[in-house]
């Protein structure tokens, strides 16, 4: 899938909030739980991916549920988005169905850090009466 309805667009500014270098967006891909997106800083393309359930962080955080690092972007109408990335070398780096699978994970991973100690998950099967 392509950029249609997504708050991100070809041609779009992005503004790095941790050094304020720009990008201009090159590519967009709707993935099942982000944006997949390729910008141009410099003459570099760059990549990242904007889960839709992630808010933006101030700064950069490395070593984010396996991910590189997680940070934020701000576009020109100053919505603030967060973003997450593999490392440069990562064989997954541009296949939106691996960050997509990736994020899946994260997303457990948050859940099961969340959950009170002592506290099993428990089948929603047997819930029911």
């Amino acid at each position: 899938m392509t950029e249609a309805g997504s708050i991100i667009a070809v041609g779009d500014t992005l503004v790095h909030d941790v050094n304020d270098l720009t990008s201009v967006v090159t590519s967009v891909e709707i993935g099942q739980y982000g944006i997949f997106v390729q910008s141009d800083c410099r003459g570099t393309n760059t990549l990242r991916y904007f889960p839709c359930e992630l808010p933006p962080v101030g700064g950069k955080v490395y070593d984010f549920y396996g991910w590189a690092f997680r940070s934020q972007m701000t576009l020109l109408n100053e919505v603030v988005l967060g973003y997450v990335n593999f490392d440069t070398y990562d064989s997954r780096v541009g296949n939106i169905a691996e960050y997509d699978k990736e994020w899946e994970r994260t997303i457990e991973a948050i859940r099961k850090e969340e959950m009170p100690a002592g506290c099993v998950p428990v089948d929603p099967a047997r819930m029911r009466g």
